[in-house]
């Protein structure tokens, strides 16, 4: 179904409707400045008519927009931990992918849950991994990876614990919950 969806509504839309742009973007080794991923960015522009070299101003201010985001989040999980630590409370990792660990229906309101135990619940994205954390070769799927990371260090730190949040037998979890 995902992967006809651009064709059935370019199909469908082709009467009259708003023209529809079904770009395959692709993020190769390097993520947001991998050459596939510029490539991709490039494509993006000309299937919008933006002509010339103006998609590279508007993903050098996308990328430093994502970094401020990312760095904001890591910030919120060292002052979590800080607080943790302080108040003598447990601090939970929740693993998984954005959408169930984000919404309270999908992940059956875990840190609410957490919190009533007495414990402090923080997101993957925000835990801070460290530099030395290995990166699991063999797992290609970015949130696979991070999640590994996140619960190869937890499993090393003493007083952090960890919970994997997943639904709907996820094919990509369904790979990685194993290793974990």
């Amino acid at each position: 179904i995902v992967q006809a969806a651009p064709d059935l509504m370019a199909w469908d839309l082709a009467h009259g409707g708003p023209k529809l742009l079904a770009t395959v973007v692709e993020i190769g080794a390097g993520n947001l400045e991998s050459g596939k991923f510029l490539h991709s960015c490039e494509q993006i522009a000309r299937d919008l008519g933006v002509r010339g070299k103006g998609w590279q101003t508007a993903h050098a201010r996308g990328l430093a927009a994502q970094a401020r985001f990312d760095a904001k989040c890591q910030e919120l999980g060292r002052r979590a931990l800080d607080y943790c630590e302080a108040q003598a409370l447990t601090p939970v990792v929740v693993l998984g992918r954005t959408y169930p660990i984000h919404n309270t229906v999908l992940n059956s309101n875990v840190p609410a849950i957490l919190r009533e135990q007495g414990a402090i619940a923080i997101p993957v994205d925000c835990y801070p991994v460290a530099d030395d954390v290995p990166v699991f070769r063999d797992m290609f799927w970015g949130y696979g990876q991070r999640n590994l990371r996140a619960a190869h260090q937890i499993r090393r730190t003493r007083g952090q614990y960890a919970v994997y949040c997943s639904n709907y037998s996820c094919g990509p979890d369904s790979f990685t919950l194993h290793f974990f």
